[in-house]
């Protein structure tokens, strides 16, 4: 072969060498292609294992590029088609799987617009156990919903409870169909609850900021029509407004040490002409007085004087007489007055009130329609 390099002997042997690389090459091509059949059974569940197989197997036709066989490569394209259709179905079942456990962890914990997320994710899977969920979840979500609402209700959180229902109404449509008539009647009752909180607040000290708070932020304003009604009792006795129309009266005299018979009651307040009446000092009475009616604010300060006068014939003696500083507000409230002689007996108790007073409107329980 050295005399003739480019002989007929050459030729034959470097067809002997590729004869025998090829051969040497089927025969680890049959051996690997073997072994990594048995390995496909073997990693039939593990996916990451069967997946490093399918890629040594990809890497046959590159490590024995000489291999021809058609058998061999009839029975790689079978093997490969059979290793990736398996390594398809774990890694879908893995997905599954995990998606499961995201979505009941999700559930379970009451995270509903997280377990809405991870459903829409594979909503389009035809899987049978997706499916169910699918169909479950409006049910199920509305159970939990309901269930979170009213332990925020519980404590009287209303705002956490109205964040609760405005997240489940972000939720797809699609995913909680034939749920609307529930959330409204869930969304009314917490309504319902507040504006019935908020009344109940204000009620017991109905101050201007208290039933402004109410009318304010009172979802359904419920009371709003006997709210008004108080609000408009304030602002008449408003310590700047001016009541008109207002009369002092004497409701009840109780006689106590003042000498029995007939008297001259006389009674002035301050910018009034004095008026008198007769009056027994043998019974209790009521009685009225033909006083002015006047103006003032609730809380102007006024001055009045009274004095009984026994009438004798002989003598007039003080009967009683007290002189005191009162307020519009207080007269129509009642006051009592004691009156003493000359002596300082205790002779009578006047009770005094005020007509044409502003009467404070009753606020009633709290009611829905």
């Amino acid at each position: 072969m050295q005399r003739y390099p480019n002989g007929s002997y050459r030729i034959s042997a470097e067809e002997l060498v590729l004869t025998a690389k090829i051969k040497q090459q089927t025969t680890d091509y049959r051996s690997a292609l073997s072994r990594i059949k048995q390995e496909a059974t073997t990693f039939a569940n593990e996916a990451e294992k069967l997946n490093q197989s399918l890629a040594e197997l990809n890497d046959l036709s590159g490590k024995f590029p000489l291999v021809s066989d058609a058998e061999l490569r009839a029975e790689f394209e079978k093997l490969r088609n059979q290793m990736s259709e398996q390594y398809m179905k774990l890694v879908s079942q893995k997905s599954l799987q995990e998606f499961l456990v995201s979505y009941n962890n999700a559930m379970n914990g009451g995270n509903l617009t997280v377990a809405a997320q991870v459903l829409g994710q594979r909503k389009d899977d035809t899987d049978a156990e997706l499916v169910a969920l699918i169909k479950d979840f409006p049910q199920r979500s509305l159970s939990i919903l309901k269930n979170q609402v009213n332990q925020e209700l519980a404590k009287d959180q209303f705002n956490n409870a109205n964040n609760i229902l405005s997240a489940y109404q972000n939720i797809p449509v699609s995913l909680r169909q034939g749920t609307d008539a529930e959330l409204e009647k869930l969304k009314l009752e917490v309504d319902k609850r507040q504006d019935q909180h908020l009344y109940e607040n204000a009620k017991p000290n109905p101050t201007l900021s208290n039933l402004d708070s109410y009318l304010k932020e009172a979802p359904l304003k419920a009371m709003q029509r006997e709210v008004n009604a108080y609000r408009e009792y304030l602002s008449k006795i408003d310590p700047n407004a001016v009541i008109p129309n207002l009369q002092l009266q004497i409701t009840r005299i109780e006689w106590q040490g003042a000498k029995e018979g007939d008297n001259v009651l006389a009674v002035r307040m301050y910018g009034q002409a004095e008026v008198t009446k007769d009056v027994s000092s043998e019974n209790n009475v009521n009685t009225t007085l033909p006083m002015q009616t006047f103006s003032a604010a609730s809380n102007k300060k006024l001055e009045i004087s009274i004095t009984v006068t026994y009438k004798g014939w002989f003598s007039t003696p003080n009967n009683g007489s007290a002189t005191f500083e009162t307020t519009p507000v207080e007269l129509a409230s009642g006051k009592k007055v004691d009156l003493r002689n000359t002596e300082g007996t205790l002779t009578a108790s006047v009770y005094f009130g005020l007509t044409g007073y502003p009467q404070a409107p009753v606020l009633p329980d709290w009611k829905y329609q």
